[in-house]
């Protein structure tokens, strides 16, 4: 056993249901995108295209699944804070 399983509780794993991904993945295709305006690039917030870049990584792309098991792999650790 490592220090970390005899030292620190096991809490609970990060489980995001099958469903809660699905309907964010629905969500985000869903999106209503404004229409493009004069100013370009940066000079009006943020860019369309790069939204649209991330909204399409974020639903189509993004594997939650592993970044979940890396999560959950992490050593947990607590400690005491005195006030």
């Amino acid at each position: 056993m490592t220090r970390n399983e005899h030292t620190c509780p096991r809490y609970p794993a990060l489980d995001i249901g099958h469903d809660d991904v699905h309907d964010l993945r629905r969500r985000l295709r869903d999106t209503r995108w404004p229409r493009a305006w004069p100013p370009t690039g940066g000079e009006a917030d943020t860019d369309n295209d790069t939204m649209h870049s991330l909204v399409t990584y974020w639903a189509d792309e993004f594997d939650g699944a592993t970044e979940q098991d890396r999560i959950n792999a992490l050593p947990w650790q607590q400690d005491t804070v005195q006030r």
